[in-house]
């Protein structure tokens, strides 16, 4: 089992990594949004339809939050890359149904975990983006001195870092957390009729939590799902 968690926390952070540099280092072709980086990691560790799930959840929080002049928005695409990671991860291990509606009743319960997490990957963007502008400066003074080589150099050494840095913070917390996850989700062997009471019990501990991380109206939109999601369960059945 470990193996396995290592070699997929390790594909999460790698492809999480290059999915990131488009949020502002390199490409900007939009497949570091959530609609677009959730369901690339939910292929990748063979549960595209959780990926997507996550990946509208968070797109619809936070697609107003832009990178507006110094302001460093939060990182949402290091948040859909762990919250899919971790739901596929317990649906996995659990052998719990792989489908949509599975996904969508535990995106909630990841959700606590993975806003919080997000905060780190915040700090190291904004970190990054410090040590970058020493690279900034550089290429600043090659352009002034007619210097081309030294100018790409520099750019190059801005990307890798923020490469760097993405892989690095995403597979420190991925693999402990979906190693974690793996073992409460075989322990307890979660069935499908457990899940809407996990995520009615979820529900007020999220809405706290990102109502302190991130104080926004919208919160009130998980009540509403989390019951809206319980009652077509129950009715389904």
């Amino acid at each position: 089992m470990l193996k396995g968690i290592l070699i997929d926390s390790l594909v999460v952070s790698f492809a999480g990594g290059l999915l990131a540099l488009d949020r502002t280092a390199a490409f900007q072709f939009m497949v570091s949004r959530p609609i677009v980086a959730a369901p690339v990691i939910g292929w990748l560790l063979g549960n595209a339809g959780a990926g997507l799930v996550v990946g509208v959840v968070v797109e619809m929080l936070f697609i107003g939050d832009l990178p507006v002049g110094a302001y460093v928005p939060v990182h949402e695409t290091g948040l859909s890359v762990l919250t899919t990671a971790l739901i596929v991860t317990a649906i996995s291990s659990a052998g719990a149904d792989p489908g949509v509606f599975t996904a969508a009743v535990t995106v909630p319960i990841f959700l606590i975990v993975g806003l919080p997490v997000s905060r780190l990957y915040r700090k190291a963007d904004t970190l990054t983006r410090r040590v970058n502008s020493r690279f900034f400066h550089s290429a600043e003074y090659h352009l002034n001195a007619s210097q081309d080589a030294p100018l790409a150099r520099e750019n190059m050494k801005g990307l890798a870092v923020f490469f760097t840095t993405s892989v690095v913070s995403l597979f420190v917390t991925a693999a402990p957390l979906m190693y974690a996850v793996s073992l409460a989700a075989s322990a307890l062997s979660l069935s499908g009729s457990m899940y809407p009471a996990l995520a009615g019990s979820a529900i007020v501990a999220l809405a706290a939590a990102y109502n302190a991380l991130y104080t926004d109206k919208s919160v009130f939109i998980f009540p509403a799902s989390g019951v809206a999601g319980a009652v077509v369960w129950i009715l389904a059945r």
